[in-house]
C-alpha cells in the first residue's frame, strides 16, 4: 500500500483504472488487500491464490470485477479451494471470469494466461462500491 501511495504521488495515476493481481501467496493477497480495501480497485487478478480464508468475505467486494486463474494440477494451490471460492462469486452474482486450465500446474498458467488478465483488466474501470455510494446518501 505504501508503494501504490507512492506511485500514485509521483505518477499520473487514473483512479478509475487501479488493478491488483498477484500468483500464490500473492493471489491470496490479491483478496486479502481488496477486502481490507475496496474502494481503491478497478479489478483484481489472483492466480493460482494461496488463500484460506472465508468465501463470506467476498460480500465486501462483490462491486469489483475478477479474473482468476487456477491450474487443476496445480500441487501447491488445490484448485477446490479455488473452485469454491469462484462458486461464492457466482453466488453473490459477481461480475467475474474463472480460467482453469486443465493441464496447467503453479507456475507457468501466471505467464500464459497473462494476456487474458489485461484483456479482463482493460474491459473494467472502477464501480462504486457500498461505502462511496453510502458517502453520496450522506452528504
Amino acid at each position: 500500500m505504501n508503494v501504490l501511495g507512492i506511485a500514485r504521488k509521483d505518477f499520473s495515476v487514473d483512479p478509475d483504472r487501479i488493478y491488483l493481481m498477484g500468483h500464490s501467496m500473492g493471489g491470496g493477497g490479491t483478496f486479502y488487500l481488496a477486502m481490507k480495501h475496496p474502494e481503491i480497485w478497478a479489478a483484481l487478478g489472483p492466480i493460482a491464490p494461496a488463500i484460506y480464508s472465508s468465501t463470506r468475505e467476498l460480500a465486501a467486494i462483490k462491486h469489483i470485477p475478477i479474473i482468476c486463474v487456477q491450474g487443476a494440477r496445480d500441487r501447491l494451490v488445490n484448485a477446490k479451494i479455488t473452485r469454491a471460492w469462484v462458486a461464492k462469486m457466482k453466488e453473490l452474482g459477481m461480475v467475474h471470469q474463472y480460467i482453469e486450465d486443465p493441464e496447467g500446474g503453479h507456475v507457468r498458467i501466471a505467464f500464459e494466461k497473462m494476456p487474458d488478465i489485461f484483456t479482463f483488466f482493460n474491459k473494467h474501470k472502477k464501480k462504486a462500491g457500498p461505502q462511496a455510494k453510502n458517502k453520496k446518501k450522506g452528504s
